[in-house]
């Protein structure tokens, strides 16, 4: 991670040259903020709305992780499920370790039935207080809404899914819309 510099404001003036420690802070310090550094201020919440962090398929029980959530407060997902036979049940497991351990699988929703049909919908998880919530439209027009509370580990900072049956194609799509301090 790059250092947060100060800068007194006595070394930057009209007409006075600036020291080349002060340019590499000038260069180095906003990636100081983005990452979060000690000493440097703080991105407000609404600065990282809409951040794409990415995509991954669960196709099966081999659990797909995001990692590097260590600033991360609200994490959405748009969710699409392709062809669930008896509804699979979506598990969430959490690290506060940067996913070199995880704690044990949590349940979270049970996809809706929808043999040869499809689901879409979205997933809140707040990494700041373990609500959660998630919402799916089927394609026969029903919908499902689920919610419940999570006990987050110390400093979450990555999670995975998996499926514990019925293995259907889910597509999650991930964005980060808040942060924590």
């Amino acid at each position: 991670m790059t250092a947060w510099t100060d800068i007194p404001d006595s070394m930057i003036q009209q007409g006075k040259p600036i020291r080349a420690t002060d340019g590499r802070a000038l260069r180095d310090n906003p990636a100081a903020i983005a990452a979060g550094a000690d000493g440097a201020p703080r991105v407000q919440g609404i600065a990282l709305g809409g951040v794409y962090l990415g995509s991954f398929t669960q196709d099966g029980k081999r659990p797909q992780a995001l990692v590097g959530l260590d600033k991360v407060g609200l994490l959405v997902a748009d969710v699409i499920t392709v062809g669930s036979l008896s509804g699979g049940i979506v598990q969430i497991a959490l690290s506060g370790n940067g996913g070199a351990s995880y704690g044990g699988w949590i349940t979270l929703y049970t996809e809706p039935s929808t043999t040869g049909e499809h689901a879409v919908g979205r997933l809140h998880i707040d990494l700041a207080t373990g609500a959660w919530r998630v919402r799916l439209l089927s394609s026969d027009g029903s919908t499902r809404i689920t919610e419940g509370t999570l006990t987050l580990p110390p400093g979450v900072n990555a999670i995975r899914l998996t499926k514990a049956n019925d293995y259907a194609v889910t597509v999650y799509d991930w964005f980060v819309l808040g942060a924590r301090s």
